[in-house]
């Protein structure tokens, strides 16, 4: 999943180095009878706040991805992670999100991380907001280095909530 705030509103587009696929927005994506995913009948959406999920990708293997409609071109470069070979219990963190003015819907991404009382913090996972409300699996995160599992018992989450349409 790849998060990032643009400075202006514009159409989310990701690419990916060895697949041949221009990413969206997830919000602007509907699932279709069998498994293909589509943009949705209105089209992509402007915004400033994007969450585009990255699929095709194979477990353990280096990629590049490239964001279009910002200043110049943002490319960075990443591996994808082992697959999981337990199966965690989930830990749900979840909530409700409204504007600081009205109860309007508030569109935008919320990421959370796990973190102890002496600083020892996992990864970062996101979600977007739908319906002003957010559901959110930290179950079997790894640390923030992305080199073993987080297994720590006692900690607390820190929510970082992105919102457009205050």
């Amino acid at each position: 999943t790849v998060v990032y705030v643009t400075d202006k509103t514009v159409e989310a587009e990701v690419t990916v180095s060895g697949i041949n696929e221009v990413f969206s927005d997830e919000r602007d994506l509907e699932w279709k009878e069998g498994g293909e995913i589509e943009i949705k009948g209105e089209g992509l959406k402007k915004r400033r706040i994007h969450y585009v999920v990255l699929r095709g990708l194979n477990p353990e293997k280096g990629y590049s991805f490239k964001i279009k409609g910002v200043k110049g071109e943002v490319a960075r470069e990443f591996t994808t992670l082992a697959i999981q070979k337990d199966i965690s219990t989930p830990d749900p963190v979840y909530g409700r999100v409204f504007g600081r003015e009205t109860e309007e819907p508030l569109e935008g991404v919320v990421m959370v991380q796990k973190v102890t009382e002496e600083g020892e913090k996992s990864q970062v996972v996101a979600t977007f907001i739908h319906n002003n409300s957010y559901s959110i699996d930290v179950s079997g995160l790894l640390d923030e280095d992305l080199s073993k599992e987080y297994g720590v018992e006692e900690y607390s989450e820190e929510i970082m909530i992105m919102g457009e349409g205050e």
